[in-house]
């Protein structure tokens, strides 16, 4: 007896699909470590040939810019703090950027095409005299010559040419851009150069304060407030956010126009300065030294270092580090973050003390009589505000100020477990809008908007059948 097979058309077809599976890997396998790299080591051999110069970035020593208004050397160096300098026409500090940024275009320089291999009139092409000149200067040994001439008709792209010899060809027209510069331009414009995570003290002195922050972990502490508006006070808060403004400011100085001639002359010129800001930064010391004078009221004369230029800075730009030292004063009125952490709320006035406690995680009044709160979330509403409570000024210790507080109108003390107090603040005499306040975490006295007064020193929220006693300021609702 015969017997006969059936067919297993489904197994050859998983075969087939198999099969396919595997090409379409080596495929991708082809592509990825062949096809792929090839095309592009092809792509950066064309590159590379369209390349006008072989040298690296980081083998360039110096550039020497020969433009109509003159010569201008720039030197590299390995020092981190002044990468660039200028040797001529003056002897300072470089514009990193700038400098480090012809350095990189010159690098990669490309050519779009040969125009002329042996070109008999240069005039054409812009280069009898060429626009600029450069010569770079690599490893301290070898140079490398560059001139730079006219634009195309299409004004896209300029005609260049290696030396004094050789094909012209035509380039990028961005560096020509980038050479038109002057002398100010490739200066270093920066007072101050650090970065701001590394400050650890700030000293800033002045006829009218002198003061010493320090940084204390994350935050800020103002440590000497000898003149001015907190005098004999402190230590102070810092506020992070206006300090960390305020070096963001010291680090945006920049000189619209600088002295490099006679700077101890025009120092004693310039009289006794209107502020010193010291920073330290690590280990180092950044310091500048500001003037003015009465004839040129918009211009703030600065001096950092003896072999830096003396720079003039707008007045403008001056005010965003003239500040006094309540506005780099922490703003938060209460050392209070934690609500939960309140047990106990004890409101008091001349003629009525209003205790509220926390019992099993429930609020009710102790005093002037126990009492439910009938609306419990009232509590959480003014432990927020008091939260959140800021300064709205800080005045000047006048005897006005000083005696604005001497008779409280009403004053809250928060509590925690075992009635330790957390902090309190006193509300005093109204002017115009506002109220005069002082509490623990800001000993000295402040300005809240009365409004905000208003909102947490009122207890008749929690005691709505007792009226509000006819004196009160601020008054209750």
């Amino acid at each position: 007896m015969t017997t006969r097979q059936t067919p297993l058309i489904g197994g050859s077809r998983f075969k087939g699909t198999i099969v396919l599976t595997i090409l379409l890997i080596l495929l991708g396998l082809y592509l990825f470590y062949i096809e792929i790299p090839g095309a592009k080591k092809k792509e950066e051999a064309e590159s590379k040939a369209k390349r006008l110069f072989s040298f690296s970035e980081s083998a360039v020593t110096g550039l020497t810019i020969q433009s109509p208004e003159g010569v201008i050397e720039l030197e590299h160096s390995a020092d981190p703090d002044q990468p660039w300098k200028i040797s001529r026409p003056v002897a300072t500090a470089a514009n990193d950027a700038a400098a480090s940024g012809l350095a990189s275009q010159l690098e990669r320089l490309e050519s779009t095409r040969v125009v002329e291999e042996s070109p008999a009139d240069l005039k054409a092409y812009g280069l009898d005299p060429p626009a600029y000149s450069i010569i770079i200067h690599l490893n301290q040994t070898d140079v490398e010559p560059l001139q730079i001439g006219g634009e195309n008709p299409a004004g896209t792209e300029v005609y260049v040419r290696k030396g004094e010899a050789g094909p012209v060809y035509l380039t990028a027209g961005s560096v020509k851009q980038f050479l038109k510069k002057d002398l100010k331009e490739w200066r270093r414009r920066e007072l101050f150069r650090f970065e701001t995570a590394d400050v650890k003290r700030i000293r800033i002195e002045g006829p009218r304060r002198e003061l010493e922050l320090v940084r204390e972990g994350e935050g800020w502490l103002i440590k000497k407030p000898l003149l001015g508006a907190a005098e004999g006070a402190g230590p102070f808060q810092g506020d992070p956010s206006a300090i960390s403004n305020f070096l963001g400011s010291a680090l945006n100085l920049r000189g619209d126009d600088f002295i490099d001639a006679q700077k101890e002359e025009k120092k004693k010129e310039l009289g006794p300065p209107i502020l010193k800001l010291n920073l330290e930064v690590g280990a180092v010391d950044r310091e500048a030294s500001f003037y003015k004078l009465k004839k040129d009221p918009d211009t703030v004369y600065a001096a950092t270092v003896p072999s830096a230029p003396i720079y003039k800075i707008s007045a403008e730009s001056f005010q965003s580090i003239d500040q006094p030292v309540n506005a780099l004063r922490d703003k938060k009125a209460l050392s209070l973050n934690d609500v939960e952490s309140v047990e106990e709320i004890v409101i008091k006035r001349p003629e009525r003390t209003v205790v509220l406690r926390k019992k099993e995680g429930a609020w009710t009044i102790e005093s002037p009589s126990p009492q439910k709160i009938d609306d419990p979330g009232k509590v959480s509403r003014l432990l927020f505000d008091l939260r959140d409570l800021r300064v709205e000024e800080f005045p000047d210790l006048s005897k006005a100020a000083r005696t604005a507080l001497e008779n409280p109108s009403v004053s809250i003390q928060l509590k925690g477990k075992e009635g330790t107090l957390l902090d309190e603040v006193e509300f005093g005499r109204i002017e115009g809008g506002r109220v005069y306040a002082r509490s623990r975490r800001q000993p000295t006295p402040f300005f809240l908007k009365k409004e905000d007064a208003d909102r947490v020193a009122n207890e008749n929220d929690f005691i709505a059948s007792t009226p509000a006693p006819s004196n009160a300021a601020p008054k209750s609702k």
